[in-house]
């Protein structure tokens, strides 16, 4: 009998500590708890220094370069975090910069990440990362502008809109 009160007692215990789901509006109001000032762009580079070897490793389907992760969209631009950085950068096709995101690869859950234009540094974007595979993307103003789950990008109607190449 006291073996069943000592685990109806961690049971409760346990469900009072569980994370109730991520819902649109309760990421929401977590991605919107904060807006930064816009991002000083002048201390990066405009091009991407490492386009030849990173345009060789799309070619050869890798997504691990030296110290950096290269994720490539079906739009033909591409990300590029280095290890041990939160500032990733986003290129077009032909290599030139377009947002930098800062807080990115924190690797603790939930975290959230911020998406700035190049070359005003205003913001454009804040992400909600929930686990290395779902995240919710924001307008400043609070739009969803995008729900990935996976390697697939979902607006706010559920209709697929981007997907990772090689995902």
């Amino acid at each position: 009998m006291k073996q069943w009160a000592v685990l109806g007692c961690l049971i409760i215990c346990l469900g009072a500590f569980a994370d109730t789901p991520w819902t649109v509006e309760k990421a929401r109001q977590e991605a919107l708890r904060y807006i930064p000032e816009p991002f000083d762009t002048r201390i990066v580079e405009s091009a991407d220094p490492h386009y030849a070897q990173n345009m060789q490793a799309k070619n050869a389907h890798q997504q691990q370069v030296a110290d950096r992760t290269l994720t490539f969209f079906t739009s033909g631009g591409y990300g590029v975090s280095e290890a041990g950085s939160t500032l990733a950068y986003y290129y077009d096709k032909a290599g030139h910069l377009q947002f930098l995101e800062v807080g990115h690869g924190e690797s603790k859950y939930p975290y959230k990440s911020y998406k700035f234009s190049y070359p005003s540094g205003q913001l454009l974007s804040i992400s909600l990362y929930i686990t290395p595979l779902e995240s919710y993307v924001y307008s400043p103003s609070g739009s969803l502008a995008g729900h990935w789950i996976g390697p697939y990008c979902y607006d706010a109607q559920g209709n697929p809109q981007v997907l990772q190449r090689g995902k």
